[in-house]
């Protein structure tokens, strides 16, 4: 009797839970495969927060392929084109597809919140923007000298009229409200939704997406006016405030007035009800099996394939008199000596992702300021202060093919012929690196 009732009773929770199986086992994979690829930020606790609001389903019991379709979709494009952000959006859409496949058409904003929360954008933002960035700066300057506050802009860093030196923060410089940001709007779109009981249609995202954009820009122009002008330094409670306060009035306020004006005129009501017409569980469970092991091929596979691939062959015979030579796990190749660290990192196509020294400071700890352009001779580079507790360095790179040095990012990426690489030099004087920078930049290094 007892044997029976337990029966019953194991029987009913699986009937009752059954459909979490595969969405759960599924998230479990997904994890283990991309767990390297997030960094712990704001971003990732966001879209650990913000998960439960975006996830709804929107139409219950209606079957989609169209997130089994993505995901294969991207698993070619990643081995053929390994950038870690495809793999990361094919098995986000298999965790996608197990969810329709059990509960119900999601629609695309869960899509859209995987790219907001995504280290992608981040590493977008910083190396695409950053001439967007130093005119931001610039903007600044002259919003400030019109209205009376004499102030001189060298790049990242503002001097101010009793010529004290004000460097505006790597986070200000970086646009780092872009995931934030983006990632609220998303927020506002979905609650807009759940509460009027509509549908946003792509084109009505897409524009609400442009909007914040613009938005976001503007924020961080008028963010750093109020910084310099306030000298609200880095770490400090003034710094914050202003930070938050461009979220709100700059960003969200706009944007939940963009929303509610396109939610009234252009968003369709949601149909009451949906007929179910899902396959049966294991039809379900064969498809995602089937991806995901297509999914672990794929990802060792290409993760063997790059380990044994020779990096840069044309940096194996380099050599720099008086430096000694070192190369690192990741193929970037060191030169010092003394004082003097002088790294080469390999050569990238297009689409592949570099390593931007900006970046590769700021994780090894340091504190990257006073990012300015400087020329030496034809050519321009970028110049930055390092600043780790006690210790200042001062560094500068370029993106070097041997023929030509550019610090733009579609050039280099775009040009055909030789590939670029990053020639970073770094030192604790500033005038070594004057010298050093006006002597490599002269050469043909490859």
């Amino acid at each position: 009797m007892q044997a029976t009732l337990e029966n019953k009773i194991t029987v009913s929770l699986y009937a009752k839970y059954k459909n979490y199986i595969l969405p759960v086992v599924v998230f479990v994979f997904a994890v283990w495969v991309v767990k390297d690829y997030f960094v712990s930020g704001i971003q990732l606790w966001l879209g650990l927060i913000a998960a439960p609001f975006v996830f709804r389903i929107k139409h219950p019991g209606k079957t989609s392929y169209w997130y089994a379709a993505l995901a294969l979709l991207f698993l070619v494009a990643y081995y053929f084109l390994p950038i870690y952000l495809l793999l990361f959006l094919s098995v986000g859409c298999l965790f996608f597809f197990s969810i329709e496949s059990q509960f119900g058409k999601i629609g695309i904003l869960p899509f859209l919140f995987l790219i907001c929360i995504s280290p992608a954008l981040n590493y977008f933002v910083n190396v695409f923007t950053f001439s967007v960035r130093l005119e931001l700066s610039k903007c600044a300057a002259l919003i400030l000298n019109n209205v009376g506050f004499a102030v001189e802009n060298k790049g990242s860093y503002f001097i101010m009229p009793d010529g004290y030196s004000f460097s505006v923060d790597s986070a200000c410089m970086g646009l780092n409200m872009f995931n934030t940001g983006l990632s609220m709007v998303l927020l506002l779109v979905a609650f807009s939704e759940k509460n009027t009981k509509k549908e946003a249609g792509i084109f009505s995202l897409l524009f609400v997406f442009l909007i914040a954009v613009v938005l976001l820009i503007l924020a961080n122009l008028l963010r750093i006016v109020a910084i310099v002008l306030l000298r609200a330094e880095p770490e400090t409670i003034g710094h914050d405030l202003i930070g938050m306060a461009s979220l709100i009035l700059y960003i969200l306020l706009p944007s939940y007035f963009v929303i509610s004006f396109l939610n009234k005129k252009f968003w369709k009501p949601k149909a009451e009800k949906s007929i179910s017409s899902n396959p049966s569980f294991r039809i379900n469970i064969l498809i995602a099996l089937s991806l995901g092991l297509c999914i672990l091929f794929t990802y060792v596979t290409v993760k063997n394939s790059i380990a044994e691939k020779v990096k840069d062959k044309k940096l194996i015979g380099m050599v720099m008199p008086g430096f000694k030579k070192q190369f690192k796990d990741d193929g970037v190749l060191e030169f010092s000596k003394e004082d003097v660290v002088i790294y080469i990192k390999p050569a990238h196509r297009a689409l592949s992702s570099d390593h931007p020294p900006a970046m590769c400071w700021q994780g090894s700890g340091f504190q990257i300021t006073e990012i300015e352009e400087a020329a030496y001779g034809n050519f321009t580079v970028l110049k930055a202060v390092l600043k780790r507790d006690s210790l200042v360095q001062y560094t500068a790179w370029w993106y070097d093919n041997g023929n030509n040095k550019t610090n733009s990012q579609l050039e280099w990426r775009f040009s055909r012929g030789e590939p670029y690489r990053i020639i970073n030099i770094t030192t604790k004087d500033k005038k070594a690196l004057d010298e050093l920078c006006s002597f490599y930049i002269k050469q043909k290094l490859f």
